[in-house]
């Protein structure tokens, strides 16, 4: 079966199909899922080309557009939420470059080299990327366009199909910047551990792709400067500037980011994974004492090109002013899970049934994770939802709120971790980098589904420092907020320290 490739294919989908059941079937909305119904795409006070090409990713408005029909009509802000279609295509996305991994990458046709590949569909990064009922289709889209081109022939053609397709996967999505790059590497270290060298063939095939990524990249920002980017591109995008903590800076941000990348594997699944690791690292020996080759050299190797290669993944986000320590954001770093575990391939069958059963193990507790994370989703969107409902319905003189203002705990510096999110945070902390897009009522309340039900407008705010609202006489106590009502108007006071007597 191995053989025929329609077979592992359609066994890849139903793989990603298994894994990411729990999020497929979902129906919560996340933080941007609630402003991309609440709001649409559309433009922002009629100017620029749209919300996602003003944020660099032109490819996933244009997408979106023709899904939801309103390709032509630019002012028009209706999208329409077509899950569990986007996230069903994302996860067929998802097997088909751990397909075009198998055949073209680790290119071993045995059940080892299969399993291997699965590490491209059993992501425990991805799993934020498939949870959004609108984003996740086009996440899914530019991590299918990186792996794309490795299908061609080996021709001069070919660096036209890489230039082409890495420069649509970053108008899709930027969260697989190092990816292509990954994948080289792994058929260089491959093709190196196979032959004992490096062709000339080889070298210059590969470095002629090398540079069309860095040209479709350079390119990719020369046509980003037509458009009218939003300040959320602009201000994730920043590089830092030279000085003398530049250092410290990178230090400290490849920290948070090995917090990131790291963070799935607390506990038990990590153990599976150091097993998985230590059996790879037996693969590379058992590869140097058949080809009569030293042992230590090609295991320092191995263990270089590991280390190499985490650095590759986050190295860019390292040195960006204000990257995103999250889950989604290191997408890409399944590719770099792929690369330790690859020499697994080359272990004798004796310890396949090892190799089998860690993997079992391993992946069930990437898809316990899984829902874990999304029920946790879930529970934090009920919780907020009924919060939401309470603020907008609660009888202050029989009148419905006109205007919402939050005043978030000092502490929190306007992020309120609420107590569902604490509790998943408490009993599962490998998830909480995964689970950063549960927190905050005060961000994350849009007017969606009760100031529709009302058919008003609702406006909602942050506090601005004014107090004369805690003389009003009309009070609400909570033990999440006390809200104070006046009329058509609710403050809502989080931290129930805002009409503390100052001192």
């Amino acid at each position: 079966m191995l053989k025929n490739n329609i077979a592992v294919f359609w066994v890849f989908v139903i793989c990603a199909l298994t894994y990411h059941f729990p999020a497929i079937t979902q129906t919560y909305y996340f933080v941007d899922d609630i402003g991309r119904n609440a709001i649409g795409y559309g433009l922002y006070d009629n100017s620029g080309w749209g919300e996602y090409t003003d944020s660099g990713r032109p490819a996933a408005e244009a997408v979106i557009r023709f899904l939801s029909g309103w390709i032509g009509r630019a002012t028009d802000i209706v999208a329409i939420d077509l899950a569990p279609m986007t996230k069903i295509l994302s996860a067929v996305s998802v097997a088909t470059t751990a397909w075009i991994i198998y055949r073209k990458a680790i290119n071993h046709v045995s059940w080892t080299a299969f399993l291997v590949a699965l590490s491209v569909v059993f992501s425990p990064w991805f799993i934020h990327c498939i949870q959004y009922s609108f984003d996740s289709l086009t996440m899914g889209c530019a991590l299918l366009f990186t792996a794309l081109p490795f299908l061609s022939n080996k021709d001069n053609k070919s660096c036209l199909y890489f230039f082409a397709c890495y420069f649509v996967s970053l108008c899709f999505y930027q969260l697989f910047l190092a990816a292509p790059f990954l994948i080289i590497m792994l058929i260089l270290f491959k093709a190196w551990l196979d032959e004992g060298k490096l062709s000339v063939e080889i070298q210059n095939y590969y470095g002629r792709v090398i540079l069309s990524l860095i040209a479709s990249f350079v390119t990719y920002k020369m046509v980003l400067l037509m458009f009218p980017l939003r300040m959320y591109l602009l201000q994730h995008s920043k590089m830092l500037g030279i000085s003398i903590i530049l250092p410290a800076q990178i230090r400290t941000r490849m920290g948070h980011l090995m917090d990131v990348f790291f963070s799935p594997f607390y506990g038990v699944a990590g153990v599976v994974l150091a097993v998985l690791c230590l059996l790879a690292v037996s693969g590379v020996i058992t590869k140097a004492k058949a080809s009569g080759r030293n042992v230590w050299h090609l295991s320092i190797v191995h263990l270089v090109i590991s280390a190499l290669a985490l650095l590759i993944a986050l190295i860019p986000q390292s040195l960006l002013r204000e990257p995103l320590f999250a889950g989604r954001a290191t997408a890409g770093s399944q590719f770099v899970l792929l690369i330790w575990l690859f020499p697994l391939v080359y272990l004798r069958a004796a310890f396949f049934k090892t190799v089998c059963i860690s993997w079992i193990v391993f992946f069930t507790l990437m898809a316990a994770l899984n829902a874990a994370i999304t029920n946790a989703i879930r529970a934090q969107y009920n919780y907020e939802d009924r919060l939401l409902n309470v603020i907008l319905t609660y009888p202050m003189h029989d009148v419905l709120p006109a205007s919402i203002t939050y005043i978030p705990p000092y502490s929190a510096k306007n992020k309120i971790w609420l107590r569902q999110a604490r509790n998943v945070r408490n009993n599962f902390p490998f998830a909480k980098y995964v689970l950063h897009n549960t927190y905050m009522l005060s961000t994350s309340i849009w007017a969606t589904r009760q100031t529709q039900l009302y058919n008003r407008e609702v406006a909602f705010s942050f506090g601005d420092g004014n107090r004369d609202f805690c003389q009003w006489p009309d009070k609400l106590v909570m033990q999440e907020f006390i809200m104070y009502g006046k009329g058509d108007r609710r403050y809502v006071d989080f931290g129930k320290t805002a009409c503390d007597p100052v001192k």
